[in-house]
């Protein structure tokens, strides 16, 4: 996020890649769920029923190019230089990492075993740019 805000801020237009589909998740909204989730299975009779594998990620799905667009529509208009956001495809933009083009998570088991609802991803985004 920091990336993108100061490269809006040096930058009129970004070539965002537009075709890896992902969940951005905010590291607090991790921290808070994990401690809920510990706490809950620390305090149940059976703490062990609640071993496995789950899998942690903000609501709601967008790429990389939705991601940028999302936070520099969120950017103050005195704050930015970049008036627009080009999507383009991963292989216009060569890195040599490799990314799937579909990194989505299922948390459907966290949100049911701990009774929770996960925030959507711009909800959190909202809440990080107004912190």
């Amino acid at each position: 996020m920091l990336t993108m805000m100061r490269l809006a801020r040096e930058r009129d237009k970004l070539r965002v890649v537009s075709d890896q589909i992902g969940c951005p998740t905010w590291s607090r909204m991790i921290a808070e769920t994990t401690t809920l989730a510990l706490k809950q299975s620390l305090a149940a009779p059976d703490p062990d029923a609640y071993t496995g594998v789950y899998h942690l990620a903000s609501a709601g799905v967008t790429s990389w190019h939705g991601f940028a667009e999302a936070i520099i529509n969120l950017m103050p208009a005195a704050e930015k230089k970049c008036s627009l956001v080009e999507a383009i495809s991963t292989a216009e933009y060569p890195t040599p990492t490799k990314r799937p083009a579909y990194s989505v998570l299922n948390c459907d088991k966290l949100e049911r075993t701990f009774n929770l609802r996960l925030p959507n991803w711009q909800d959190s985004l909202n809440q990080v740019v107004q912190s």
